[in-house]
């Protein structure tokens, strides 16, 4: 970035400081919230909540229905304690109260094992452990407020999580995640206890994981789990993660607002409640791309290039009901669409791309009713959701003639129609026992068609199908405490895939060994499989004589088996070690039927396939990862996590190869610190930066000289993957300034992607107009402001 740039960014952030500093009152905001237990979502009436250095003391008791409101809690960083009688205290430290927006606190307390004992958790209750009262190993907490601090996060929860221990992004370029050297395709998303289909816009195609952006904000969250492996018997049809996504529900007190306008969109919040004097509320937010506005306006941005535009809405309404429990109508939508354009001047077609119309256009839904119902019994509580999702994608690639005319390389429409319902059920016997079992049912409609030109010059259709199947999983989870330092889980998944008629039972098991004060042991164990893309199944293969066959159909659901031993020690209440050595036995992988072949889906990302495939395939991945943290305190904080793995495929040749992702060693550091300005401390500026490095990711060598001779690229495929990228190196830092007003606040933030404008590469490519190699690389320095007001 040129000098001058950086000049006017401090003159620009001097002026904003000095205006905070030169106003100043005494400001103060409402602390609301709820108790319950852990187990049986009971609420707990009486529970203490205190703030902790509070002069004269601040503190509340929880009503019968165990909520809790504080009033006039000073602005700024504060701590709490939380204290209920015959339960494990807890301790949240500094966290952040602002005057725009009140804060809500929703905790979940630990019945004691022994009554007379003195427990304390120490440490952030948001970030220390996972939300899910099974989880064991391989699981960490997302909370509203890290995510927005994470430098280089887009407000994108996948781009955040590549700050944790092996978890990396592809190439920068999108947000698919790669999770200990597993496919990006492994992960399986939920939204509010439920799976959905891939929540971003610019799917990499059907079946990927992730996109260019998230149609689900940071801004909308509530505190959620995030999986790398082992996951517990709850989890089903996923093979390397989980992302378990909670929106948070709307304040039912006041009518709350915030508009953002920002580089990548134009936000707006709204939320407050539904009806007065009741507890029932809403919540939506709404997001449009700015490039697009700045189109509609008349400016032209990107030439030759149809602008990358989406909009997107996600929504979550809470009605609190006497005697049914609570209900939640929530979902999202999202449309995007991109491109280019040929030129329309063939002096200047110079390259391949030069002639050619590519078209995307993705559109996806979901909408859903929650139903949280807890018994009279104080010991049991039903979890019920029934929801619907649509996705729909459409790809289109002509190339134009010297008479301008459009021909038809390829194009591919997809659509599906998900009908998914949920029941859970869970059960606390004593403070030994929990007792947790379910069953998820998904009917899946869908409608398949693909084409593209083969050697002829004419179209051949290689997907052409309308129909549907089911899938239905069921589990059973048992947690069992042997005594206050102990906790086993043990669980079974199990899933009926109806198209090809498996039926599998998954084992699950997860040990938690208290052995000293500060020092805990770990180990879980988990049989895990899933579907392919529906896609997949219906491949036709042609023979000789031009007739076909979809042999996919009877493809097995490819499985993984996890062992993961974990060591965690806390240094102290704000500081905390943790290491974690894994193995993953990959088995049932589909592959090619060609014994010639190197091609998995272990090494797949998403899109149609066009090969015949078995369940031959194999892989291997084994590491191990070192996370040292300090969570927030005296405004400080810092992650910094160190991977090193092995990933490696068995190919339809009987050979062992790297996977794509197998880049072997991975470093990541981020960190922060807070400044408090103004007489009364009411403004906050803050420092945040991250860096990551790892080392390339694999790649195939091509044949120059066969490349020149057919004019397109040749791989060398009897060695694939051996080859290996320039090392991944990536800066970013943000800074950002919030002013709390009376009655409202506003956040100014810059976040600098890529401050080194490093030139890293993600794929090369074999160019015929050169002759040559030439590379594509990941995203260059990008600025991305944001201006938020929340009132």
């Amino acid at each position: 970035m040129k000098k001058s740039n950086f000049r006017l960014i401090f003159i620009i952030f001097s002026l904003i400081i000095l205006s905070g500093i030169s106003y100043s009152q005494n400001l103060t905001q409402i602390v609301r919230g709820r108790i319950v237990d852990i187990d049986t979502k009971n609420p707990l009436p009486g529970a203490v909540v205190i703030i902790l250095n509070s002069n004269p003391v601040i503190a509340v008791i929880t009503d019968n229905n165990g909520n809790f409101e504080l009033k006039k809690v000073p602005i700024g960083r504060c701590s709490f304690k939380i204290s209920y009688l015959g339960y494990e205290d807890i301790l949240i430290n500094d966290k952040m109260i602002n005057s725009g927006k009140e804060t809500i606190l929703n905790i979940q307390l630990q019945e004691k094992y022994f009554q007379n004992e003195e427990i304390i958790i120490h440490g952030n209750s948001e970030k220390d452990k996972a939300i899910s009262d099974i989880a064991i190993v391989s699981a960490r907490t997302f909370s509203i407020e890290e995510s927005n601090r994470y430098a280089g996060g887009f407000n994108d929860l996948s781009r955040m999580a590549t700050a944790f221990a092996g978890v990396a992004s592809l190439n920068g370029e999108t947000n698919e995640i790669v999770i200990r050297g597993n496919s990006p395709r492994g992960l399986l998303w939920r939204i509010n206890g439920i799976e959905v289909s891939n929540p971003n816009h610019f799917p990499r195609g059907d079946g990927s994981s992730g996109g260019g952006i998230s149609i689900i904000t940071s801004d909308i969250i509530s505190n959620s789990d995030f999986f790398t492996g082992a996951f517990p018997a709850e989890y089903g049809n996923a093979l390397s993660g989980v992302f378990d996504i909670n929106l948070r529900e709307g304040n039912s007190n006041k009518h709350e607002f915030a508009l953002k306008p920002g580089a990548v969109g134009v936000e707006a919040t709204a939320e407050g409640p539904l009806f007065k004097k009741s507890t029932s509320s809403y919540l939506v937010n709404y997001r449009y791309s700015t490039l697009a506005m700045i189109e509609k306006l008349g400016f032209n941005v990107i030439d030759n290039t149809v602008i990358p535009t989406f909009q997107d809405i996600a929504f979550n309404f809470t009605l609190q009901t006497k005697n049914a429990g609570t209900f939640n109508l929530f979902g999202f939508g999202g449309i995007s669409d991109a491109g280019e354009k040929a030129i329309i001047d063939t002096s200047l077609w110079v390259n391949a791309s030069d002639n050619r119309n590519e078209f995307e256009i993705h559109k996806t839904g979901v909408a859903g009713i929650k139903n949280m119902f807890v018994f009279p019994n104080h010991k049991s509580y039903l979890h019920t959701i029934l929801s619907m999702n649509l996705e729909q994608s459409s790809v289109y690639l002509d190339s134009l003639d010297y008479n301008y005319q459009a021909n038809r390389l390829y194009d591919e429409d997809i659509k599906y129609q998900f009908a998914r319902f949920s029941m859970k059920f869970n059960h606390k016997f004593n403070v030994k026992n929990t007792l947790r079992t379910g069953f998820i049912y998904n009917f899946m409609g869908f409608n398949l068609s693909a084409n593209q030109i083969n050697s002829t010059g004419s179209l051949t259709q290689f997907i052409d199908n309308t129909g549907n199947s089911t899938l239905i999983q069921m589990y059973i989870n048992h947690k069992h405490r042997i005594n206050e330092n102990i906790t086993v889980n043990t669980g079974i998944h199990s899933m009926n895939f109806f198209l090809n008629k498996e039926i599998t039972f998954e084992p699950r098991l997860g040990i938690r060994w208290n052995f000293a004060k500060k020092h805990a042991l770990s180990y879980g164990f988990g049989l895990h499989s899933q579907t392919e893309a529906i896609s997949t199944y219906f491949t036709k293969i042609y023979d000789e004589f031009g007739n076909y066959v979809e042999s996919n159909q009877n493809l097995k659901l490819a499985k993984s088996i996890h062992n993961v031993i974990a060591y965690d020690f806390s240094l102290n209440k704000y500081h905390r070690l943790k290491i974690e050595m894994y193995q993953q036995y990959l088995f049932d992988i589909p592959v090619s039927t060609d014994t010639n072949s190197t091609f998995s889906t272990i090494n797949s990302r998403g899109g149609l396939n066009s090969f015949e495939l078995n369940n031959k395939g194999k892989g291997y991945n084994y590491g191990i990862e070192l996370t040292l943290e300090r969570f927030l305190y005296k405004n400080l904080y810092f992650l910094s996590t160190i991977s090193l793995f092995d990933s490696k495929y068995k190919a339809p040749d009987e050979k062992i190869y790297n996977t794509l992702y197998n880049s072997n060693f991975m470093f990541n550091f981020l960190a922060g610190k807070e400044f408090m300005a103004g007489k009364k401390r009411n403004s906050i500026l803050g420092i945040n930066t991250k860096i990551f490095y790892k080392k390339g990711n694999r790649l195939t060598p091509i044949n120059i000289e066969l490349s020149k001779q057919a004019g397109q690229t040749v791989y060398i495929y009897e060695e694939s993957y051996q080859n290996r990228m320039s090392d991944f190196i990536r800066w970013d830092a943000g800074i950002s300034f919030r002013q709390n007003k009376k009655k409202y606040s506003w956040i100014f933030s810059l976040d600098i992607q890529n401050i080194l404008n490093r030139k890293n590469i993600y794929s090369e490519y074999y160019n015929p107009d050169t002759e040559e190699l030439a590379y594509r690389y990941a995203l260059p320095l990008i600025p991305v402001f944001n201006l938020k007001v929340e009132f």
